[in-house]
């Protein structure tokens, strides 16, 4: 259903006279939400209009895209960002499953298989993945697993130790 101009939209039709108090507003640099009020309608009223009529683009919230190196340097400082760099990091073993073999324990309980868990751990259907854990890891996995479970700090951490 159409809504004729000046029907029961919030604020009435955009008259010449709301278009320059429009202009004004935004060109002042107020708040979306601010402008809204002041002429009684909505916040996506005003955003929608001052893009149809070409009126200069707010600078994101957000901020600009940060450069790699921008990136690196915040992640050394802050923890939010060191935490989102981390968990996106993740380590690609060097063993292939061929080279998996279960000679001697390497995990500090003594696992030679993978105790990653499949399925749901809430329900009687699970089990333990069972494949031949990474020969000399700290980490009860397989090397499929391996790659899930850990990130770039942990095995630099474990190489470390």
């Amino acid at each position: 259903m159409r809504i004729p101009k000046g029907g029961s939209r919030p604020g009435g039709a955009w008259t010449p006279e709301r278009i320059e108090q429009l202009r004004g507003l935004w060109e002042s640099g107020q708040p979306a939400s601010e402008i809204a009020k002041e002429m009684g309608t909505t916040k996506n009223a005003i955003v929608g209009k001052a893009h149809r009529l070409g009126l200069n683009g707010r600078p994101s919230p957000i901020g600009p895209p940060l450069s790699a190196a921008e990136r690196a340097k915040r992640a050394l400082t802050d923890p939010a960002a060191r935490s989102a760099v981390l968990a996106k990091a993740t380590v690609e073993p060097k063993v292939t499953e061929a080279e998996v073999t279960p000679a001697r324990p390497t995990y500090p309980g003594g696992f030679r298989s993978c105790q990653w868990i499949e399925g749901n751990p809430t329900r009687d259907d699970t089990c333990k993945c069972g494949r031949p854990v990474v020969p000399g890891s700290r980490w009860p996995y397989c090397p499929e697993h391996l790659r899930l479970a850990t990130t770039r700090a942990t095995v630099k951490a474990q190489e470390a130790a």
